[in-house]
This record gives structure tokens, C-alpha cells and sequence, in this order.
């Protein structure tokens, strides 16, 4: 199991919610038909080799899904801005609350063991456009 296998996998779970648009990396560029832009960012994790035994650990690695909707300057003042991102919260969390090992297909990644959708961060500024964050909590059995 690799950061990269799980990304791989968030990003192809990303493609199936409905009214986004998932990229598997972060763009050098984000322009208006790109959005509303779902991308993953793997961040920070935890390792645990006592419950597993040797040449093995459970990893925690929190996976940031960041959700960048619109530009606030397109609606008037930002009603455009908020409503999209404010539709698009509950698909998200919905996508991943019905996917506790990262099913795709209703096949979970194999070594997943768990996954916990954290509150997500509300919408917020990322730049001069709306944004969500949402932190992913993915739990895995790793051979080192």
C-alpha cells in the first residue's frame, strides 16, 4: 500500500460525485471552466509497527480534499460562490461517509482498513475563490 495507490483511489472516487471535477494533482493554473475543482493533497501521518509486527506498520495519513469552487466576484455580492459550494458540501461528505474502506465499485482498497471524513472546514477563502476542505482520514496496513 502507497500514498500513491490511495490518491490514485481517492481521485477516482472523486470522479464520481456528481457537479465536480476531479483532478489527480494540483494544477499549475486554476481558470473558471476548471471549477468547481476537486483535488487531494496527502498530508501528515502517524505510524504504528507495535500492532503489527515486524516489517510491518498501521499508518493513519490525513488526506486533504479541497474542493475550490467558484470566484467570489461571481455573483453579486458572492450568492453564486456560496450557493455552489454550499450544494456541493453534502455530495462530498456523502461520497466518502459511503465508503469506509475507499470502496469504488463496492470493492474496498485492499490494506485500508479505515476511513474517517473529519468536519470539513466550511467554505472559506482559498485566493479570490470559495473553497471546502475536507480531511480524510485514511487508515492502512503497510509492509516496510
Amino acid at each position: 500500500m502507497t500514498v500513491t495507490s490511495i490518491a490514485d483511489r481517492i481521485h477516482a472516487i472523486n470522479g464520481t460525485i456528481s457537479g465536480v471535477k476531479a483532478r489527480r494533482t494540483f494544477p499549475q493554473h486554476i481558470d473558471a471552466a476548471s471549477l468547481p475543482l476537486l483535488v487531494c493533497l496527502p498530508g501528515r501521518s502517524e505510524r504504528s509497527t507495535a500492532r503489527i509486527g515486524a516489517g510491518r506498520d498501521e499508518q493513519t495519513r490525513l488526506f486533504r480534499l479541497i474542493l475550490i469552487v467558484d470566484s467570489w466576484q461571481a455573483g453579486i455580492p458572492t450568492e453564486s460562490a456560496q450557493k455552489r459550494a454550499e450544494s456541493l458540501i453534502d455530495a462530498v461528505a456523502a461520497a466518502y461517509l459511503a465508503r469506509p474502506r475507499l470502496e469504488l465499485d463496492g470493492v474496498p482498497l485492499d490494506g485500508v482498513t479505515r476511513v474517517t471524513l473529519g468536519g470539513d472546514s466550511g467554505i472559506i477563502a482559498y485566493g479570490d475563490r470559495a473553497a471546502v476542505e475536507f480531511p480524510l482520514a485514511v487508515t492502512y496496513v503497510n509492509t516496510i
